[in-house]
């Protein structure tokens, strides 16, 4: 494990990364590798994915194939203050505007309906009719997005292939 660690290091190095954007892909990296070694039955098993690793038998992006040969600066886009300021007053309006109760109502159809046993037909399983109900009565995507967060929770994708 200390040899895989060392190898991931200097590959590290060898990409040169400087920035925040760098170190965390290399950290990721770090982790990910770990844990497929970590998986990994034996010892046996262990030495022979670093010795693939290192002699390239085992492609691991960034690591030892598809390395870039300098990093290009990341600047992130900034958001207007102006715009921001405006859209928060255009968001104010419109919850002041709108039927609190039927959003409320909306919304909590649309709960129950996502809470229902999948694989059961018909449109009372259907959450697109509840959504849409809650967009007319002017529910923000935001807030049919969270509903639908509390219900289902968020996917979280294996990152083993």
């Amino acid at each position: 494990m200390l040899a895989v660690a060392g190898a991931l290091e200097q590959a590290c190095e060898r990409l040169k990364f400087r920035n925040s954007q760098g170190l965390r892909l290399r950290l990721a990296l770090r982790n990910i590798t770990a844990e497929r070694l970590a998986a990994a039955s034996s010892d046996a098993e262990r030495a022979q994915i670093s010795q693939q690793i290192d002699s390239g038998e085992r492609v691991v992006v960034g690591v030892n194939r598809y390395r870039l040969d300098t990093e290009e600066p990341y600047d992130p886009p900034r958001p207007n203050p102006e715009l921001e300021r405006e859209q928060a007053q255009r968001l104010d309006r419109l919850r002041a505007e709108r039927s609190s109760t039927e959003v409320n109502g909306a919304m909590d159809e649309l709960r129950r309906v996502a809470s229902a046993p999948a694989g059961r037909p018909g449109p009372e399983h259907n959450v697109l009719y509840p959504m849409r109900r809650a967009l007319a009565a002017r529910a923000t995507v935001g807030e049919v997005c969270g509903a639908l967060r509390e219900v289902w929770g968020v996917y979280l994708p294996n990152d083993a292939f």
